[in-house]
This record gives C-alpha cells, sequence and structure tokens, in this order.
C-alpha cells in the first residue's frame, strides 16, 4: 500500500495485518491517516509514515518499505 502522508511524503506499506496468521488478510487505508484490518479490528497509524497499531488485538508495526522519488518515478524498496 501507498500513502502520502500528512507530512507529503510517500509511505508504503505491506498490507498483510501483523497480528492475523493468513497474509491474505489485509489492511485498507481510510480517510484519516489510518489503515484498517476488517478481520481483527486493529487500527495501525500510518499518517506519519510510522504504522503502529493504536487499537484491536495487534501489537507489531506494520511491516514497512523505503519510498524515493526521482522525477515522477516512485521507487519502493526493502
Amino acid at each position: 500500500m501507498v500513502y502520502t502522508g500528512f507530512d507529503g511524503e510517500y509511505y508504503a506499506f505491506d498490507m498483510a495485518c501483523p497480528y492475523e496468521a493468513k497474509n491474505t488478510i489485509k489492511v485498507y487505508p481510510n480517510d484519516i491517516g489510518q489503515a484498517v484490518c476488517k478481520e481483527c479490528g486493529s487500527v495501525y497509524d500510518i499518517g506519519y509514515g510510522i504504522g503502529n497499531p493504536s487499537s484491536g488485538p495487534a501489537k507489531e508495526v506494520l511491516k514497512r518499505y523505503k519510498t524515493s522519488l526521482s522525477g515522477d518515478v516512485l521507487y519502493i524498496t526493502r
């Protein structure tokens, strides 16, 4: 998932919910800087590029990838 944070920077996160055993269960961004897992109800703060869980059963952060912008191309790497 690529997200434009409150600071205008691009952030990339793995969409797999770290709380769930199945990596096919995904988190989805909302309009207020969060990603939400519809399965377990965990909410992650992504608006500032951190990915910390803010509510729900999750204790681990979302996996984050490095981003860099070169002209009009956004690169995403581990």
